[in-house]
């Protein structure tokens, strides 16, 4: 979904994939996202079909993403902790850039939190919707924003761009 080649801009909706062939196939997905983990177009298709995340049409040879955000390739729960680690690493390097650059307003990367204290344990569940609702919202506006900035093309020696969220609860 961060890859105009894999999606219609228009509609917000992953396109269908070719299982084979040239272009926009899902082995061509496959190779420019995961090439390094030595993972075959097949293999990550299985395990995509495992999960229920995708569906396969094998009379038109082609496969389509169910789910368009919070894909986790695994139900693993080591597999979801390294997902969570690779989060805290992307905040803990925002915060060494801006130790690093604190002199320098505009070189800091955009760091924020917003937090109460005063939240009683019985309007937790509405407290939870309308939060997600909110930052249901908010990501769809910063992974289009995202894709309108990136190049349309993959290129050697790219950079990852993201904007992360959470919400989290204290308990004293």
């Amino acid at each position: 979904m961060s890859d105009k080649k894999f999606f219609d801009v228009n509609s917000g909706m992953p396109r269908e994939l070719k299982i084979e062939g040239k272009g926009a196939t899902f082995p061509d997905l496959v190779k420019s996202t995961i090439q390094s983990r030595g993972l075959t177009a097949q293999t990550v298709l299985k395990r995509l079909k495992e999960i229920d995340l995708v569906e396969e049409d094998h009379i038109a040879g082609t496969v389509l993403l169910k789910q368009k955000d919070n894909i986790f390739i695994s139900a693993d729960h080591l597999d979801l902790l390294d997902v969570g680690f690779t989060a805290i690493g992307n905040l803990a390097n925002t915060i060494a850039h801006n130790i690093q650059n604190s002199m320098n307003e505009e070189a800091k990367f955009f760091q924020r939190g917003s937090w109460d204290y005063h939240f009683k344990p019985e309007k937790l569940d509405h407290v939870r919707k309308v939060i997600h609702r909110f930052l249901r919202k908010t990501d769809k506006q910063s992974r289009d924003l995202i894709v309108s900035l990136s190049e349309r093309e993959s290129h050697k020696d790219e950079v990852t761009v993201g904007i992360s969220m959470f919400y989290y609860e204290e308990v004293p």
